[in-house]
């Protein structure tokens, strides 16, 4: 995630190199949302890696099996996936992305279509607390809109995803 969110911030570097945000309302706005949207997607890609990872390897990579908390239940699964023929593989991780996007996007239409008010997202200073940002001001997009430029910009699986 540090990654996307070092990409995001790169346009909105102070000399010192420390993250500024815009001058301008409308900007601020703007960077608040791809910023929320950075998060997002870094969320999904991780779970989705995590996910392809034990679908696609018999072993654990060093790396996996450091982060692994249950190392009997990924050795199962690795074996219980390991029989699959490449077609139900490609099935199996179809229905993967799908689902998580599915998720994601009914989750933003819901805070979109909260009952009986309209939700925002607003980003503080942290010092002052005076607000900065607003994800869902000016825009003429519903979260669960952006989430297609979202994968778009951000997701590493982005045709997994739209292929959803």
């Amino acid at each position: 995630m540090k990654e996307r969110i070092q990409y995001v911030w790169s346009e909105h570097t102070g000399a010192d190199g420390e993250p500024q945000w815009p001058n301008e309302q409308g900007k601020r706005n703007r960077l608040a949302s791809r910023l929320l949207g950075a998060c997002v997607i870094a969320s999904i890609d991780y779970w989705l890696d995590l996910a392809f990872d034990v679908l696609r390897n018999q072993e654990a990579s060093p790396a996996r099996r450091r982060e692994r908390v249950d190392a009997d239940k990924d050795e199962s699964r690795r074996r219980l996936f390991g029989s699959l023929t490449p077609e139900q593989r490609a099935g199996v991780e179809s229905l993967l992305s799908e689902t998580v996007h599915g998720v994601v996007f009914s989750l933003l239409t819901d805070l979109d279509q909260f009952p009986g008010a309209r939700l925002d997202l607003v980003a503080y200073d942290a010092d002052t607390q005076a607000q900065l940002a607003s994800v869902g001001e000016g825009e003429i997009f519903d979260l669960h809109d952006r989430l297609g430029g979202w994968i778009e910009e951000f997701s590493e699986f982005r045709r997994e995803l739209e292929a959803g």
